[in-house]
């Protein structure tokens, strides 16, 4: 290469069209001048806070389902006798307390599946459904066998955790997770505090409202029907706001609601068959796709290959995935462990170590 030749490829490198459109040489000062990141100009993407709303509400029904039982459960354990010795209530009553997190665990990973095949809306409704049954059969108790069919019930039919947290994922961006997803974490708490409202001021409506259940024999009969009663009635608040307000948000149901949303739009457009011996969009000659032109979007295109969805045991094998699956099981075991032990602690007798606060 000539020395000329050399010399006009390095003029060439060293400049830069400014902000007029006439390229000037580029001097060593404006190059220290440059940031070495560039910006981030990405504006947050605003929250879509009906939906969020919706789902929050959808949120709230399984804490209050879950924890409504708690201050009674002792009591109902010890009033249907399902043990003469006082010392052993608490670990019948442990039982029926955690049946409903032991069925949701091996239960909320299909869920979570099935909603990846036939869509989020009937897997929460489904959920839903099932919360409020439990709660309604757990209410009719008349022996310990019956409450632990409809604690199982209502945990197994329950995977809305999982699906909510898809729904969240699919109707935000990287902009605005971290403001949708501690949400309903915030509702699940709100949940634990309406619960054992509800539960300890509605069981034993008959002896401690007198003039508005006291001639109720079905509550008499049934003392903890009230609570269960209301909570799943508040559950069927929830499928009915679902119902009509949750969209559906699974990429492969959104773009099939587009499709044929835009299929219908391109009908209503197309002329009639009357007119003039135009032909109809059934009888228009299909032409070979050229692979130069790109696809309309009012085009079905060729389905693609669907990922390979992961196995538990690949997901239990990735390290991140194991720290926070131990980080959540320690907040768990904390929180709950303090709620159900504490109370069983209180209606203990004193000669057995508690605080023998029945009443």
């Amino acid at each position: 290469m000539s020395a000329v030749s050399r010399t006009q490829s390095e003029d060439d490198v060293r400049t830069a069209v400014g902000t007029s459109g006439i390229c000037s040489p580029v001097t060593p000062d404006d190059i220290e001048q440059q940031p070495l990141l560039a910006k981030s100009k990405s504006e947050r993407t605003p929250l879509p806070v009906f939906q969020l709303a919706v789902l929050c509400l959808v949120r709230l029904a399984e804490p209050i389902a879950y924890t409504q039982i708690f201050p009674y459960v002792n009591a109902m354990v010890e009033e249907l006798h399902v043990t003469d010795n006082a010392a052993d209530v608490g670990f019948y009553s442990g039982l029926v307390d955690s049946l409903f997190a032991v069925a949701q665990l091996f239960t909320i990973f299909q869920w979570g599946r099935l909603s990846d095949r036939i869509g989020r809306r009937p897997v929460i409704l489904t959920g839903l459904l099932g919360v409020a049954c439990g709660s309604f059969c757990f209410g009719l108790s008349k022996s310990f066998y019956q409450m632990l069919i409809s604690r199982a019930m209502a945990g197994a039919l329950s995977g809305n955790v999982a699906v909510v947290s898809s729904i969240i994922g699919e109707i935000t961006d990287k902009t605005n997770q971290a403001q949708a997803f501690p949400l309903t974490g915030a509702f699940w708490c709100v949940g634990a505090i309406i619960g054992p409202l509800i539960g300890g001021t509605l069981s034993h409506p008959a002896e401690r409202y007198p003039g508005v259940f006291g001639n109720y024999d079905f509550l008499k009969d049934r003392p903890y029907f009230l609570p269960c009663f209301i909570s799943s009635l508040f559950t069927c608040f929830s499928i009915t706001v679902a119902y009509f307000f949750l969209e559906e948000t699974l990429p492969s149901k959104v773009l099939e609601k587009k499709l044929k949303a835009a299929a219908k739009a391109e009908l209503l457009r197309s002329p009639s068959a009357s007119s003039y011996g135009t032909l109809t969009p059934s009888m228009t000659p299909v032409r070979p796709r050229d692979p130069s032109v790109d696809t309309p979007s009012t085009c079905v295109a060729t389905p693609a290959t669907k990922p390979r969805a992961p196995s538990t045991l690949s997901l239990f094998l990735d390290q991140r995935v194991r720290n926070v699956l131990i980080a959540g099981f320690l907040l768990s075991f904390v929180c709950i462990g303090w709620e159900t032990v504490f109370i069983l602690w209180a209606y203990t007798p004193m000669s057995l170590g508690g605080l023998a606060r029945k009443k």
